[in-house]
This record gives C-alpha cells, sequence and structure tokens, in this order.
C-alpha cells in the first residue's frame, strides 16, 4: 500500500502529502503534530491497545477513516478459537472488552503473511470503536459493515 500510495502522489504531482512508512504507533503517541486527515485502513485491528491507538489517532486529525476488523459475538462468538484471551477493561466511562488473538502464521513461517508486528494483538467491538469516535466528538458515517467478511 505504502509503494502504490507514493507512485499515485509522483504520477499526479501532490505536493502537500507525506506518507508515513513504518510501525506507526509509537510515532503517533509522542506526535504533537495535527493532520487535515487520517486514513486507518487495516491497522487497528493489528495493535495490542486500540483504544490508546484510536485516541492518538482521534487527537491528530479531524477527519479520519477507520476501516477494520471487530469483534462480533455473532458473527465470531467469545467462543470462537481466534480468540486466545479475553480481557475487561475500562476507558472514556465505560467498561469494555479486549478480545486478543493469535494469528495462525508469522512472517517466517509463511511468505504470504500480512499480520502487523504484534503477536497479540486485540479487538474491539464495533459499539466501542463508535463510542470512542464519538466521544471525541466525530460526526460517525458508516460507509460499509460486513461483519461476516471472510477474514
Amino acid at each position: 500500500m505504502f509503494s502504490q500510495n507514493l507512485v499515485v502522489k509522483e504520477a499526479l504531482g501532490i505536493k502537500n502529502v507525506r506518507f508515513q512508512f513504518g510501525d506507526f504507533v509509537p510515532w503517533l503517541a509522542k506526535n504533537n503534530d495535527h493532520f487535515d486527515y487520517i486514513h486507518a485502513a487495516g491497522v487497528l485491528y493489528h495493535t495490542v491497545d486500540p483504544v490508546a491507538v484510536l485516541d492518538a489517532i482521534c487527537k491528530a486529525t479531524d477527519q479520519v477513516y477507520v476501516w477494520t476488523h471487530y469483534a462480533d459475538m455473532a458473527a465470531m462468538p467469545q467462543t470462537d478459537a481466534r480468540y486466545v484471551a479475553v480481557e475487561g477493561s475500562h476507558a472514556h466511562g465505560v467498561d469494555y472488552k479486549l478480545y486478543r488473538r493469535q494469528c495462525p502464521t508469522t512472517p517466517s513461517t509463511d511468505p504470504k503473511f500480512c499480520g502487523g508486528v504484534h503477536k497479540d494483538p486485540a479487538w474491539l467491538e464495533k459499539p466501542m470503536i463508535l463510542h470512542i469516535l464519538h466521544e471525541h466528538g466525530f460526526k460517525i458515517e458508516i460507509a460499509h459493515d460486513e461483519p461476516l467478511h471472510q477474514n
């Protein structure tokens, strides 16, 4: 994705866009810059603390696009083997659950691996994601939602 973005930027001669490559979580947590827009597609469900990541994203921008998988008890019950642990936590005035996941493959065992850098990422339920965005003052529009997505 990073390379494709750079190609489009150069092909269209876009000058006021900067793309970053790497583990954005520690960088964003200590960053004080403000961005016009953050495109967080396919990253949240790879993080170990998605609430902190959403908080950092929301503090850094007034416009965000989030595309993520989320825990859904109808599509993936708590007994689903893909969850290795369910942890209770509290933030933004509500109790919530973190659904720890474990990727069945790693970069060393599967050349097609496209997971994140963490061994135990956590998924949130959709209402908690929406709650956090709302608490930060975002107007929420859901463009597409596929709880039964194949992945």
